[in-house]
């Protein structure tokens, strides 16, 4: 018999595409599952829709578990709480926004099978837009993604320099969570932060094939917008990944020179993008104190900022001494 397969699936106002999500698990070719469905206080009618397809979910899959917060916990708290109970020798866990693609859970299960040594395996992403159903027609497959895992191994220090796993795509044995517990409540970049504690000891394995369909969404965590409330969510994750990555500071198996210089140089493009001159002078600052090298492209993309910052502010006095000199 195939091994149980629990899939944990995280839903918060999802009116809108939690049935797309259930529906893409229902045309899984895979139905050894313990699907696990959690709605953290929906404000909508999420949870009635959830409700809706428990019949239809319990003619497929080995047991069906939904459970509905009576005040919303968030998405890391919702988690843990199904992780502790999880029964499946794999756990996968999915936002309700999402859905997964074709016989991706046959095809990650099987490479799990067939390398013990592996605890967890990723693989890529298609995006799609917030309008998008199940089955889908209209996706843009992420090119960016096989290029860099092309040239990237997949190993601890690759990962701590740069967080290359998509998380809709994971799927790990469920005795990982024995050895190294459920995810820190504590922080923003939650998911980054597991997959470095599983991958410190453990094997992991990039699938190179798409596995989900990654739903582009405006108030995502990873959305930076050029206003207050997307300099805000920078700020947020730009503190969350410095908690991460400070731990393995003094780890002997860690290259810190080179986890410093990716950390910076892609913070300070995104600080630059978003003109978020705060954080520029704070990554700036860190680059001093941690005397880090960066490279040419960021340099010239930093000092053409600057060029501009400055030519701004010249004009503005300048129009301001026109002001002065007319009154």
């Amino acid at each position: 018999m195939k091994p149980l397969v629990s899939i944990i699936i995280l839903a918060y106002n999802h009116e809108k595409y939690i049935g797309d999500c259930l529906e893409s698990f229902i045309a899984q070719s895979y139905k050894n599952l313990e699907m696990m469905i959690i709605d953290d206080c929906s404000e909508d009618k999420t949870y009635s829709i959830i409700e809706s397809y428990k019949e239809k979910m319990e003619a497929v899959f080995n047991s069906v578990k939904i459970q509905r917060n009576m005040q919303n916990l968030g998405a890391v708290k919702s988690l843990n709480s199904m992780l502790k109970i999880a029964q499946g020798v794999y756990v996968k866990y999915f936002d309700g926004d999402d859905m997964i693609l074709e016989n991706s859970l046959e095809i990650m299960v099987d490479t799990l099978q067939k390398n013990s040594q592996i605890a967890m395996v990723h693989g890529n992403v298609c995006f799609c837009s917030q309008d998008e159903h199940y089955p889908l027609k209209n996706y843009k497959i992420n090119t960016e993604k096989k290029q860099t895992d092309d040239r990237v191994d997949c190993n601890f220090q690759t990962l701590l320099e740069y967080d290359y796993i998509l998380s809709p795509t994971v799927l790990f044995r469920n005795e990982i969570i024995k050895k190294i517990g459920v995810f820190d409540e504590k922080i923003v970049a939650a998911d980054w932060d597991y997959w470095l504690r599983i991958a410190h000891d453990n094997k992991f394995k990039y699938i190179p094939e798409e596995l989900v369909a990654y739903r582009i969404l405006p108030h995502s965590m990873s959305h930076f917008t050029k206003d207050e409330e997307g300099r805000k969510r920078f700020r947020q994750m730009f503190q969350s990944q410095e908690s991460t990555i400070i731990k393995y500071k003094e780890d002997e198996k860690v290259k810190w020179d080179k986890v410093m210089r990716s950390f910076i140089t892609r913070n300070l493009h995104c600080a630059i993008d978003l003109q978020d001159n705060v954080m520029i002078k704070k990554i700036k600052y860190m680059q001093k104190k941690e005397k880090v090298i960066i490279g040419v492209e960021i340099n010239l993309k930093y000092i053409m900022y600057r060029m501009h910052l400055l030519s701004y502010i010249q004009c503005v006095k300048r129009k301001l001494g026109m002001q002065t000199a007319n009154v």
